[in-house]
C-alpha cells in the first residue's frame, strides 16, 4: 500500500507544478506582407530599414526598403507603429526626405497589417 500511496503523491505534487506554470499565449499566425515607404508627394523613398512595432503583443521586425521604397517580410496581422533607421547593409545616411519625427516610434505613425493587403508607411 505503502509504495501506491507514494505514487499517488507524486503524480499529485508533478500535477500542481505542471498546473501552476505559465501558460503559453499564442501572438497569432504570421503572415507574408510587402509594403511601400513614400514621401509626402507619393515618390517612393528607399535605402533604408523599417521598424514595425506591434502596439499589442508579438515581437518588433526590422524590414529592408529597397531603392524603390519597396520592402517584404513576414508579420503577425495587427495594428504597427513603423519607423526608420539607416539601413545596415548599405553604409549611406538616412534618406533626406525622412525628417526626425520619423526615426522614433510614435502613435501618430500607426499602420494596419491585414493578411493579402500592402503596408503603405508615408513619412511626410
Amino acid at each position: 500500500m505503502r509504495i501506491k500511496d507514494g505514487y499517488f503523491l507524486l503524480i499529485l505534487v508533478i500535477g500542481l507544478i505542471v498546473g501552476c506554470g505559465p501558460s503559453i499565449q499564442s501572438v497569432g499566425t504570421v503572415e507574408k506582407v510587402q509594403g511601400r515607404v513614400i514621401g509626402a508627394d507619393g515618390a517612393p523613398i528607399g535605402n533604408m530599414l523599417v521598424i514595425l512595432q506591434p502596439t499589442e503583443n508579438g515581437y518588433v521586425t526590422e524590414m529592408e526598403v529597397d531603392a524603390k521604397g519597396v520592402f517584404e517580410g513576414e508579420l503577425i496581422p495587427g495594428k504597427y507603429v513603423y519607423y526608420f533607421i539607416p539601413s545596415k547593409k548599405s553604409k549611406a545616411a538616412m534618406p533626406k526626405t525622412i525628417s526626425a519625427p520619423f526615426t522614433e516610434p510614435k502613435m501618430e505613425h500607426l499602420v494596419e497589417v491585414k493578411a493579402g493587403t500592402e503596408i503603405i508607411c508615408k513619412a511626410e
